[in-house]
């Protein structure tokens, strides 16, 4: 298990190169929710994360899991956590890098 914390200040243009940057490699992204927890200002989210690697076709999945803060209608906080085995072995891995 690793655990991701998010500048969740980056800005718009860190977002998009960060995202170019991980479609560049990957494509048919879905996101399946498993699980919403809310309770004030925090909330949690689970979800199953799959993705193709363009390079050669092979898919990969891993569960995902974040817990959020929001304050006045923004992410003030988001810390992921997610599993290293789909990570390392596949192209999950290149957005940690």
């Amino acid at each position: 298990m690793a655990r991701s914390s998010r500048r969740v200040d980056a800005g718009k243009a860190t977002t998009r190169c960060a995202a170019e940057s991980f479609f560049a490699v990957s494509c048919d992204v879905q996101v399946m929710v498993t699980r919403v927890l809310l309770d004030g200002d925090w909330g949690a989210v689970e979800w199953i994360w799959s993705e193709t690697r363009r390079a050669d076709g092979r898919r990969f999945a891993t569960d995902d899991a974040i817990i959020v803060e929001v304050r006045d209608g923004k992410i003030a906080y988001w810390r992921e956590y997610f599993d290293t085995a789909a990570t390392n072995t596949g192209c999950l891995k290149s957005i940690l890098t």
